[in-house]
């Protein structure tokens, strides 16, 4: 579809959707790459039509931040109403995009106001997808051996890395209530093609609680698919057969530890130096901090600093909060739904 684009002097303004789905979001993701393709531009995104929005609505809106910070240009929106705000509000999209009630506020105050430096920092195509990420992150730097974590919390993580990254590559979206596919095609990838596969197959549209505490019962077959693929990618070594690797008590040497470097660094700059994240750097935070990761592998007095902050920045994505409020759940009851069938690989 074609986003309305108008400029007001140097600032340009672009009208949102009705509703800022998939069906929309990528072409407005691509207006927001227009207007920053000079550095230092300013852009308004006029929010008073929109009625919904859903999660992937909500990482392109994430997404334009981080270009703008990448490229030291200034974003908000202006005219957020209804449930849009209330969604806005509760993603705590402020803590990174402003929000005026009118265009002329939001013009006035980019007038008075400083433009910022550029930051540089985009988000990194790693060619890991985002359980691989996870289990990086949480892996004894020397040693390759697995931190301790809470009882079942990596499994709920691992399941909500594996819901992520099909709303990262645009194959399924939700609400605060429903998931839903809305891109069918394989991915390439056997484990989120078999999710995939279960989500579009179900009888009705689930939670994404439900899915995340589905997925989880298979956490052993997400890990070994997981260290497998980073055995495949020669950054995990290796020393016996799939079949006999235990993640607890075992260790796994790191072969190219600057790809456990990297994601740790990344987060960390994220966390200490407000570097505005993008969506993906959203999901590995809200995962990680899920599965007590963080807690685990900084120091205490570190962890209090940086608690705030990363409170602040895991309620940005919509599927995130609800990994969490999966594995609350599970957590405060002390026991786990179990489905007898298997979904996943053989």
């Amino acid at each position: 579809m074609q986003i309305v684009r108008r400029q007001l002097g140097t600032t340009t303004v672009l009208e949102s959707p009705e509703r800022l789905d998939l069906g929309t979001s990528q072409a407005l993701s691509e207006a927001v790459d227009h207007a920053f393709a000079r550095a230092g531009s300013d852009l308004l995104i006029d929010m008073e039509r929109a009625s919904y929005v859903s999660s992937i609505g909500l990482s392109a809106l994430l997404r334009a931040a981080k270009l703008a910070d990448a490229q030291g240009g200034r974003l908000a929106l202006v005219g957020l109403r209804g449930h849009v705000r209330e969604l806005f509000e509760m993603a705590a999209l402020e803590s990174v995009i402003d929000a005026y009630p009118n265009l002329e506020e939001a013009l006035a105050t980019l007038a008075s106001e400083t433009p910022p430096r550029a930051s540089g920092a985009t988000e990194l195509a790693t060619g890991l997808c985002l359980a691989e990420e996870l289990l990086l992150l949480a892996l004894h730097d020397s040693s390759g051996q697995l931190v301790d974590l809470p009882e079942h919390s990596l499994d709920f993580a691992l399941a909500g890395a594996v819901i992520l990254d099909l709303q990262l590559r645009l194959r399924v979206d939700a609400d605060p209530h429903l998931l839903r596919v809305v891109d069918a095609r394989r991915c390439g990838d056997p484990l989120l093609d078999a999710a995939l596969s279960a989500i579009r197959s179900a009888d009705q549209l689930r939670s994404v609680e439900h899915w995340v505490e589905l997925l989880a019962n298979e956490g052993d077959r997400i890990r070994r698919h997981v260290i497998e693929g980073l055995a495949t990618k020669g950054i995990l070594q290796r020393k016996d057969s799939l079949l006999h690797w235990v993640l607890g008590g075992r260790r796994y040497p790191l072969l190219q530890q600057h790809e456990q470097r990297e994601v740790k660094a990344r987060m960390l700059a994220i966390l200490e130096r407000g570097e505005v994240p993008g969506p993906r750097d959203v999901a590995i935070l809200a995962l990680a901090d899920a599965c007590a990761v963080f807690d685990a592998i900084l120091e205490m007095d570190r962890m209090l600093r940086l608690r705030p902050r990363l409170e602040e920045l895991r309620q940005l994505d919509l599927l995130a909060r609800a990994v969490v409020r999966a594995l609350g759940d599970a957590q405060s009851t002390g026991q786990r739904r179990r489905r007898p069938a298997s979904i996943f690989l053989p």
